[in-house]
This record gives C-alpha cells, structure tokens and sequence, in this order.
C-alpha cells in the first residue's frame, strides 16, 4: 500500500515541478525540460489533446493563471530553441525593454549558430558575442536595451517597416545622430547585417526631419524655394524649459508648420498632448499650418500654395525679422521677458499684449530667415 503511494506521488511532484517551471519561463517549456521534470511525453500529449496545453516547435506552452504576456511566451521559445547564448532583439526586446512599439521585427540574435526557425521569430546570426554593455535581463531573459534593439531590427528590416519604425524612432527620440553613428562605428566587429539601411537611417537623423512624412514637407518647402524654414524649432519659457516643438518654423512671420504623418494619433494621450502643444503655440502668437499625410504626398502643390498664402498674409500684417515685445509701463528696461523663443544666432522674446497701450512691438533681426533648412537646435 505503501508502495501504490509512492507512485502516485510521483506524476504529482512532477507535475508541481513543470509548473514552478512554467511560471518562471512564462509558461513555454522545451521537450527536454518536461522530461527532466519527470513528465512523460505520453501524459503531456493527452494534456494537449484535452485542449489544457499548447504545442510549438520547441516544446510546449502551459496557460498561467495570471494574464499572459505574448511578448514573454515568443521571447522564451526563442531562449529556449537557442539555449543559454540567446540574446532578444529587434522590436521584441524593445517591448520587454519598456518601449511601446509594433513588434514588427521580433529577433534573436543566435551565437555561434542559428537553430531550426521558430514561428513569429527571426533568428540572426552575429559574427561575434555581442558586447555585454548593449545587454541586460528582464523577465529572466537577456535582452538588447532598446535602442540598440531598435537598431538591430532597422538593419534586418523590409522597406515598409523600415520606415515607419524609424519614423517612431526620431519622432520619440529613442535614437539620433549621434548615437546611430557611435553604432556604427562600434559593431562593425560582430554585426554584419544592415550596414546600408543604417546609413541611411543615420541620413534621415542628421537631416532634420523626424519622419517621413515631415522629409516630404522639407522637400516641398525647398522646390518651391520657401526660405526661412527651421525644422524642429524648440519653443521655451523664461525658465529655459521647452514647452513645445514645431515641426518647420518661419520665425520672421511667427508661422509654424505641424505635420500628421500616417501612424498620428495612435493612442487617445497623443491626441491630447497635441491639442495642448498647439494650444500653447496660438497663446505664444504662432499661427499654425497642419498638413497631413495624405495632402502631403498627393497634393504636394496645394501644400505649396496654401504655405505661400499664409506667408503672404502674414507679411501684409508688417511682421518681420522677428518679434521682440517688451513691457513699456511698470517695467524696468532690461527686465526678463515672459516668453521666449531660441532662433539662428539670436533671441526671440515673445510674449501676449494685455493691452494695445501697454506693449510696443519692434521688429529684430532677421538674417535666420534666409537660412536653408537645418536641423533643430
């Protein structure tokens, strides 16, 4: 009796042991790991076939009782096709690592060889260990930190993903400049994919504009020879503080250009934080211009007339080269301005009048107005 017990105790323990297991790896556990565990393939086949468990390639997958994260479950049958040398990539590891992006290149980087694929995942193989200082853990995997990982997934890339996650890369400034030329510089040693499409996402930063959408307007203002634009103008307050940005700013004629590119508003917050952004612009005195993907890319000539019309009318008003508004009553000469805004070599002191009597406006240099257009400050 004794003995009938003990084996019946045994599928028990194993089975606790699978599932300890199981809540450690997110509920994904490889056909070797269940017999170490003791459980037979028989008695997880007939789970499987009851609909209780999940099968992939590697082995099998156990629902947890808490939520269950998908990025952790593809994460893991990467880890676990790989073994202990795997390293997360690409947008999956961008996720784990706290970026909201579109897991449109899953990766994971497989040294010194690449294993049988795996749906949904993307195994590269480097030419090296990858450097520890571009890595960490998260959720018990390593994991590329996300810009890095960014970076990896832009190099392996297809064209049409290409862009719009180097779009939300600029747009929220995970990666600039010169951080994409520091990575170049430095993977050469281990990394040999995706040099060109790097390059060309290190054009795209040092150019200015942080979208498609908004190297389409660049282009539309410089054919039709509208000078005058800055991209990425910072607009900050007395404190120094940045209150907002806009995408092409004319500062001779206080006219801003706001671009929507194809993935705007993707969440109900950005709507929000926009309406607040170009709020703030129309209580600052800028006239604001939104153009969206759509007008930009099929109608690139209206674009062009509509922006010579607004400079038009803006010019008719007298405001040029800049303005300067300054306190003439209860004010000492020289006093901080309320507002202002950083130009070309020069400030701009914006601020609203409370009364027509009790501001004098001054028009100031306005030599920034004949620059081409270079990147914001």
């Amino acid at each position: 009796m004794g003995d009938g017990s003990k084996d019946r105790a045994v599928p028990s323990e194993s089975l606790a042991r699978v599932m300890r297991l199981a809540r450690v790896q997110g509920g994904v556990l490889s056909r070797g790991q269940l017999r170490d565990c003791g459980y037979s393939h028989e008695r997880s086949h007939r789970r499987v076939v009851a609909g209780e468990w999940g099968s992939w390639e590697g082995g099998l997958t156990i629902p947890m009782l808490d939520q269950p994260d998908p990025d952790a479950i593809t994460a893991w049958k990467g880890r676990l096709r790989v073994g202990p040398t795997a390293i997360i990539s690409g947008t999956l590891a961008a996720r784990l690592d706290g970026f909201d992006v579109p897991n449109l290149v899953p990766l994971v980087l497989a040294y010194p060889r690449a294993p049988h694929p795996v749906a949904g995942l993307r195994f590269i193989q480097p030419n090296s260990e990858v450097p520890d200082r571009s890595t960490r853990y998260a959720r018990g995997l390593k994991i590329r930190r996300g810009p890095a990982a960014v970076m990896d997934a832009l190099s392996v890339a297809r064209p049409k993903d290409f862009l719009q996650l180097l779009d939300l890369a600029l747009q929220r400034r995970w990666l600039t400049g010169p951080l994409l030329r520091r990575e170049l510089s430095g993977r050469r040693e281990w990394w040999i994919w995706g040099t060109t499409a790097l390059r060309r996402a290190l054009e795209y930063a040092e150019g200015g504009a942080r979208s498609e959408a908004e190297r389409r307007m660049k282009l539309i203002l410089q054919r039709a020879k509208l000078s005058g634009w800055r991209a990425n103008h910072p607009v900050v307050n007395r404190c120094g503080r940045v209150i907002a940005e806009i995408d092409f700013a004319h500062g001779a004629t206080m006219l801003a250009i706001e671009v929507d590119g194809r993935a705007h508003h993707t969440s109900r917050e950005a709507f929000e934080r926009d309406r607040v952004r170009q709020n703030t612009l129309h209580e600052l005195g800028w006239v604001v211009l939104r153009f969206t993907w759509e007008q930009i890319t099929r109608n690139p000539l209206g674009v062009e007339a509509t922006v010579r019309r607004a400079l038009a009318r803006s010019t008719r008003k007298g405001v040029s080269g800049g303005v300067f508004l300054r306190r003439t009553a209860g004010r000492n000469r020289g006093e901080r301005p309320l507002v202002r805004a950083f130009g070309a070599g020069h400030r701009q002191l914006l601020g609203a009048a409370a009364s027509a009597g009790e501001h004098q406006v001054r028009a100031a240099d306005g030599d920034h107005a004949r620059d081409p257009l270079p990147p914001g400050e």
